[in-house]
Formats: C-alpha cells, sequence, structure tokens
C-alpha cells in the first residue's frame, strides 16, 4: 500500500499486502475470514457480558460497511484491484438477487454479510456441538458469492444464505 492509501476502517487489510485482488478466491476468503473472526469474537464477547448487543451490532456493522466499500471499489486504495465485477451494478445487483435481499445494489453487500453475521449466530446457537462446520460453509458460500459464484454444488435448490 501507498503511504497515502489507508485501508478502510475495520477491514483486516494487512492479510492482503502481498495480494490485493479482489479477484483472487484466497484473498476474497482472507477477507471474509476477517469479518466472521471478528463477529464470533463480538458474539462470544457479548454472551460473556463483556460488551452490550448494541456495541457489538455496531462493531459488526462498520466492518460490513467497509467490505461494502472495498468490494464495490468504492474504497480508492491504489494497491487493491477491482473489476468491473466489484460495482454495484454487477456484484451489488446479484447478491440481492442471490439472496433476496430489498436493499438497493450499493448497500447489498453489507445486507449480505449482516445476514451472514446472523446466519452465524443462529448457527452457533441451534448447533452447539456442530456450528464450527456450519459458520465455515457459511464462510465459504459467502466467499463464492462475492466472487460472482452460485454456490450450489450440493444440489440444494436454493442458497442457504
Amino acid at each position: 500500500m501507498t503511504a497515502d492509501a489507508a485501508p478502510p476502517q475495520g477491514v483486516p487489510f494487512p492479510a492482503l499486502m502481498n495480494a490485493n485482488d479482489l479477484g483472487d478466491e484466497a484473498v476474497v476468503e482472507l477477507l471474509v475470514r476477517g469479518f466472521t473472526d471478528q463477529a464470533l469474537d463480538v458474539f462470544q464477547a457479548i454472551a460473556a457480558g463483556e460488551r452490550g448487543l448494541d456495541d457489538g451490532a455496531e462493531e459488526i456493522g462498520a466492518q460490513a460497511q467497509a467490505l461494502n466499500s472495498l468490494f464495490l471499489g468504492e474504497a480508492n486504495l491504489a494497491d487493491v484491484k477491482i473489476h468491473p465485477w466489484n460495482s454495484p451494478e454487477q456484484l451489488g445487483v446479484y447478491l440481492r438477487e442471490a439472496l433476496g435481499l430489498d436493499f438497493p445494489p450499493e448497500e447489498c453487500v453489507r445486507a449480505g454479510l449482516i445476514h451472514l453475521a446472523t446466519l452465524i449466530m443462529h448457527a452457533i446457537q441451534g448447533s452447539p456441538d456442530n456450528w464450527e462446520a456450519e459458520v465455515e460453509a457459511l464462510r465459504l458460500e459467502m466467499r463464492d458469492l462475492l466472487l460472482g459464484r452460485q454456490p450450489l454444488d450440493d444440489g440444494a435448490e436454493e442458497a442457504p444464505i
């Protein structure tokens, strides 16, 4: 990264210092993993009584907004390679349709990530013995969606996210 360009607040950008292509599966997976790990940390802190629900929701929302700006090509970071796909007209519309979101395309990465965080919370509450596998599957599905892939490899009729 150049000295002039700082990563958006909350984006786990140090992991991308040598590979900043938003079309690269590994880069997108790192970003989604950073988001889900942060959400898990927030949920754990809330469950332990170390922070309030509103505080946690605000942190998750801020991270989702930062990633929305990044994935939709609005972050203007010199060392991040974006593609025509990284726009509200393409990625935003795709996520809106794939996830059935009722948001304008310029907000659909944020909305999709918040939806992901909600599904993670439900997985933890609903499957105390198997939540890790569910969270990993959700994480990979979101990675695929952010890359424009439909995560329906298991024969399901609709995406679980």
